[in-house]
């Protein structure tokens, strides 16, 4: 039997009652999935996932065996799901990018979950990736909320709606296609007047559209902060007429609409389109959901192991710092005793990865005081972390210590800092935090060993303080990447994390093997073609002669990635190249690699090979290879019978 997860996105509108706002299939929730295990199972999962239900069903049809379609990373619960209730289980793994699926054969006794996009799917191309085809879908229900799109002149948005407040937004406009500049989506307005809805409307691009801001201040609220509702439901069959609910949650914004501490100016332009921060309180942009995890910006200064100072736009990996680390639990976690601090050992750490976004962020500004009463003040992206004591009061998790993050900090509270000239450690106690966004590009690193490093702090003094700041990744987990604690597979496949390096091995499948933009493809007639113009049906020269492109990928990435680079050549750490008569990686070679901003990356599927930058590149449709991440996050080949 076929199946469908998906899921849909509500928001309480002002009468109480629910709207939809989008479909998605490729979904999932915000469970932390890579901490369930067969032990903790229904201790993990229940009350958030209906395991039950979904047992129930299975057993009721004489489903034994479930086959999941998914991509890497999103299947950890119905992996420990069949495990626990014993079914046979398969996992058949697609990449996050990938927009068709594998064919899996059906049989009377299994269960086919599709996590996985396919374009082919009219669930997917239509409703799920054009929100003008799902709003059109809805148009005539009750519970549809008003929306106007440039395409066929369709608008439900028949009348003005004014805002709930004077300083609340009542319009937004969103991508149409899923493909979008996350900085320049949603835009979100406070209209004063039906000319100024008429004149967005009169402005709307076809790959956008106005929707209604619904606002509830009662049910739409938890904790001051707006909320939407997710539910995740399967359908099942032919027709996925047969819906189950799976799961139900709330998500709450990460900015309280009580927040005092936004620095923002004016908060509406001349258009009456809200400025970035105040728009973060009413809907989760990309500063909310992404900015938060950066840290220090392209002019801070960090301490190297030699003792010089470096801009951070220079670090880069493999770059010496120097690091330290306390004793006790500070040795793994980020909190701890004061008694943990008394006691550092100092290292040569080396950056094991940069994370780097330019389109700026959310910034704190801090001042603070020394022990002498002397002011310093400076700024950090809102990601960043301090090590922070609170008088004597538990901090966190039971501690008297710990690395909070800015957004976290109280006016009172005292952060660890660093003398250089007499090598010593004393404490600053915060004055005051506001926070502003500011267009600087913000950077994190990983370094091993030692998880904390020395950002100098600007000012008096000569710059002779510094500020003990924490390694970071960006797997969205509770560990860090040096927190010594080893792999639980949260399959986010953190770029910089030291555990896996992006292959975690505790989830299906890996990361895509693929090459960057301009890659030169060597073609059947000796010419030279970029990888992203190479086209299915073409043929180019591999080992054993002239070959059909079977296919032709393109991977949308968005993201920073490590890049492994050889002169011309910039591939993934994981695809098998033919070089001094051996199949290897660029890993295996110990090519230099950074990590990059990577829009999209590239690779064909032959039955055999291709020549990229005079280099023999494996095709993914040879069998004869299988590359392996092993327990140390290290990328390795293995040749089965047939070989070479």
């Amino acid at each position: 039997m076929r199946s469908l997860l998906f899921s849909v996105d509500h928001v309480y509108r002002e009468d109480g009652s629910l709207t939809p706002l989008e479909l998605n299939t490729a979904t999932g929730t915000d469970f932390a999935q890579g901490s369930i295990t067969v032990e903790n199972f229904t201790s993990s999962v229940d009350g958030f996932y209906d395991h039950a239900a979904l047992h129930s069903y299975m057993s009721s049809s004489n489903l034994t065996k479930l086959d999941v379609i998914a991509p890497t990373g999103s299947e950890a619960f119905f992996n420990r799901f069949a495990e626990y209730y014993g079914y046979e289980y398969t996992c058949h793994a697609t990449s996050p990018t990938d927009v068709t699926i594998p064919f899996v054969e059906d049989e009377a006794d299994k269960l086919i979950i599709r996590v996985a996009y396919n374009t082919y799917a009219i669930v997917d191309d239509l409703y799920a990736r054009d929100n003008y085809e799902f709003h059109n879908l809805i148009s005539s229900e009750s519970f549809a909320s008003p929306v106007t799109f440039a395409t066929n002149s369709f608008d439900t948005i028949n009348t003005y709606e004014a805002p709930t407040t004077a300083s609340n937004p009542n319009y937004i406009i969103k991508a149409r296609f899923p493909e979008y500049d996350p900085h320049t989506f949603p835009k979100v307005y406070s209209l004063e007047n039906n000319f100024q809805l008429d004149g967005l409307k009169s402005t709307l691009a076809s790959d956008e559209f106005i929707q209604k801001y619904e606002f509830n201040p009662t049910s739409g609220i938890t904790d001051e902060r707006v909320r939407f509702l997710r539910s995740l439901n399967l359908a099942f069959g032919d027709d996925l007429s047969e819906v189950m609910n799976l799961s139900n949650y709330s998500k709450s914004n990460q900015l309280s609409l009580t927040n005092q501490l936004l620095i923002t100016g004016s908060q509406f332009d001349s258009d009456r389109l809200m400025d970035k921060l105040s728009s973060a309180k009413f809907y989760p942009t990309y500063y909310v959901k992404h900015g938060f995890h950066y840290h220090n910006d392209e002019d801070d200064l960090v301490l190297t192991h030699t003792g010089s100072l470096l801009d951070f736009e220079e670090v880069q990996a493999n770059t010496l710092l120097q690091g330290i680390e306390f004793s006790g639990q500070f040795s793994d976690y980020k909190t701890g005793s004061l008694s943990d601090l008394a006691t550092a050992s100092f290292y040569s750490s080396s950056v094991k990865g940069v994370g780097e976004s330019s389109g700026g962020g959310i910034f704190a500004n801090i001042s603070a005081s020394a022990a002498d009463n002397t002011n310093f003040s400076w700024h950090d992206g809102y990601g960043n972390m301090y090590l922070t004591y609170r008088d004597g009061a538990i901090i966190a998790d039971g501690a008297e210590a710990a690395y909070l993050h800015a957004g976290e900090l109280e006016i009172g509270d005292k952060v660890y800092v660093y003398k250089r000239s007499t090598n010593s450690f004393e404490w600053f106690t915060i004055s005051s935090i506001m926070f502003d966004f500011k267009n600087l590009t913000t950077s994190l690193i990983s370094i091993d060993p030692g998880s904390q490093f020395f950002v100098q702090i600007p000012g008096y003094g000569g710059g002779d303080f510094y500020l003990l700041q924490h390694n970071m990744c960006l797997a969205g987990c509770t560990q860090d990447a040096t927190c010594g604690m080893g792999c639980t597979g949260c399959g986010k496949f953190a770029k910089l994390c030291i555990d896996c390096g992006g292959g975690d091995t505790q989830s299906c499948g890996g990361p895509p093997k693929c090459f960057m933009e301009g890659s030169l493809i060597t073609m059947a007639d000796g010419s030279f073609k970029p990888i992203e113009e190479v086209k299915q049906g073409e043929y180019v020269q591999s080992r054993n002669g002239n070959i059909i492109v079977k296919e032709a990928h393109t991977y949308k990435v968005g993201d920073h990635i490590k890049i492994y680079s050889n002169n011309n050549l910039k591939v993934t750490f994981n695809h098998p190249m033919f070089i001094d008569g051996k199949w290897s990686t660029a890993e295996d070679l110990n090519w230099k690699s950074n990590l990059e901003f990577v829009d999209k990356l590239y690779n064909l599927v032959t039955d055999d090979s291709f020549i990229v930058e005079g280099v023999f590149a494996s095709g993914t449709a040879q069998d004869h290879l299988n590359v392996v991440v092993d327990e140390k996050g290290i990328s390795r080949i293995i040749e089965n019978k047939k070989t070479a």
